[in-house]
C-alpha cells in the first residue's frame, strides 16, 4: 500500500529532538520529508524519513534592527527554498511547524495541498506588549488554516480556535536516556532555555542548600541550554557569586551525545521558571523528558504540574531561591523512596509513541481522507 506523502516545513532548523522522535513513529504510516534552514546545528538524518536542509544563513548581528532585517531575509529565502523543492515533488499534505509565518508558506505554495499548522503557546516574554503582538500574529495565521495541531485544549481556548479546526494531539516526549538511577546523592541537571526563566535563582537556592548540608550528601548541579545574552550573563554571575566551592557548572548548548553523557551522571531533573501570567499553564516538555528518563524532579508549581508531580516522582516548589532550597531538603529526605521505573511510568501519557499513535496519526488520516 502506497503511503501518503507529508512535507514538514520549519522556519528554524529541524528536526530538533522532539520532531525527530515524532517522525520515527510517523514514518510507519506516512512517507515523511522534513525541510528547514540549516542554522549551524547538528544535521540530523534518518533512514526512516528524509531531511532537506536549506542554506539560508543564520542572522548574526549585535545590532537589533539589522538582525531583524536579516531574520526577515532568511525567512523569505527559506520559504522560497521550500517552494522550489515542492515544485519537483508531489505531496499530499504540508505540515507547517510554525505559528507566526505559516500563512506566508501556505500563500506561496498555493492551494494544491492540504495544510496543517502546528500551534505552540502564547507569547512568553516578560513584555506584555510583545506577548500581545505575538498572540495577534498567531490569531492572524489561524484565519488561513482549516486544521491546526496543538498540545492541549488550553491553547485552543486561549486563541479561540473553533473546535472544528482544532486537533489537541498533545506534545510527544521521549526519554533523553532512561536508566535505573541510584538515589544516594543529589546530582541535579537543568535542561532548557534560559531567557525569562530566572534559572540563576535556582543556583542561589542550591548554594544555600550546599552550604547547609556539605559533607552530609554528595551533590552537583549542571545547567544545559542557551538564551539571551542577559540571561546567560545573569546565570554566570550567580555561579561566580556562589564561589568556586559550590559544585555548579554551566555547560551551554550540547549536542545529543554530550547531553546523554550528562544525563547518565544525573539523578534529579530541574524545572525552574518564575510563575508569571505567561508561565501559569504551560506544559513543561522538560518535565516529561526527566520523568521518562527515570529522574525525579524539583519543579516550580504551576497549574499544569498539579497532579503530575507527586511525592513518588518529585517535589513542587515556590518560584524563589528559598523554595528551591526547601525542595532540595524534601528530596534529600525522600531519596530512598524513589524508583526509576515508577517515575518513568508516571510520564508515559506524554511519551512520543503514545501521542503519535493516539493523536497525530489519526488526525492526519482524518485530514487526508477529507475532500479539498
Amino acid at each position: 500500500m502506497t503511503k501518503s506523502k507529508i512535507l514538514i516545513v520549519g522556519l528554524n532548523q529541524l528536526p530538533h529532538r522532539y520532531l525527530y522522535n515524532q517522525c520515527k513513529y510517523l514514518a510507519d504510516h506516512f512517507d515523511i520529508t522534513v525541510i528547514s534552514p540549516y542554522e549551524g546545528f547538528e544535521k540530523k538524518t534518518s533512514n526512516l524519513f528524509e531531511t532537506v536542509y536549506l542554506d539560508t544563513g543564520a542572522p548574526k548581528s549585535r545590532i537589533k534592527l539589522l538582525k531583524k532585517l536579516m531574520t526577515f531575509t532568511r525567512i523569505f529565502r527559506t520559504i522560497s527554498g521550500v517552494r522550489r523543492h515542492a515544485r519537483d515533488e508531489v505531496y499530499d499534505l504540508v505540515y507547517i511547524w510554525d505559528q507566526t509565518w505559516a500563512f506566508a508558506i501556505k500563500l506561496l505554495l498555493g492551494p494544491k495541498y492540504k495544510y496543517v499548522m502546528q500551534m505552540f503557546a502564547p507569547g512568553v516574554t516578560s513584555s506584555r506588549v510583545k506577548n500581545k503582538l505575538h498572540d495577534l500574529q498567531v490569531e492572524f495565521n489561524v484565519r488561513f488554516f482549516q486544521h491546526m495541531f496543538m498540545g492541549s485544549e488550553r491553547v485552543m481556548k486561549f486563541f479561540k480556535v473553533p473546535p472544528c479546526k482544532a486537533h489537541a494531539t498533545g506534545v510527544g516526549i521521549e526519554a533523553i536516556e532512561y536508566q535505573d538511577r541510584v538515589f544516594e546523592s543529589l546530582n541535579l541537571v537543568y535542561l532548557g532555555g534560559l531567557t525569562n526563566r530566572y534559572v540563576h535563582e535556582s543556583v542561589e537556592g542550591f548554594a544555600r542548600f550546599f552550604q547547609a548540608n556539605q559533607g552530609r550528601i554528595r551533590m552537583s548541579y549542571k545547567i544545559i541550554g542557551g538564551g539571551s545574552l542577559e540571561a546567560v550573563e545573569l546565570l554566570k554571575a550567580s555561579i561566580a557569586a556562589a564561589g568556586p566551592k559550590i559544585p555548579v557548572q554551566y555547560l551551554g548548548r550540547l549536542e545529543d551525545a554530550e547531553l546523554i553523557s550528562v544525563f547518565r551522571a544525573s539523578n534529579i531533573g530541574v524545572v525552574y521558571n518564575r510563575v508569571t501570567p505567561y508561565y501559569t499553564n504551560n506544559i513543561s516538555t522538560k518535565l516529561y523528558e526527566y520523568l521518562l528518563s527515570g529522574l525525579p524532579v524539583i519543579a516550580v508549581k504551576n497549574n499544569s504540574l498539579l497532579g503530575v508531580v507527586t511525592p513518588s516522582n518529585g517535589v513542587l516548589i515556590e518560584d524563589n531561591p528559598e523554595g528551591f532550597e526547601q525542595g532540595l531538603h524534601i528530596l534529600m529526605a525522600n531519596l530512598g523512596n524513589f524508583n526509576s521505573q515508577t517515575i518513568a511510568q508516571s510520564g508515559e501519557e506524554r511519551s512520543v509513541k503514545t501521542v503519535v499513535m493516539n493523536g497525530v496519526v489519526p488526525a492526519f488520516q482524518k485530514i487526508l481522507s477529507e475532500a479539498k
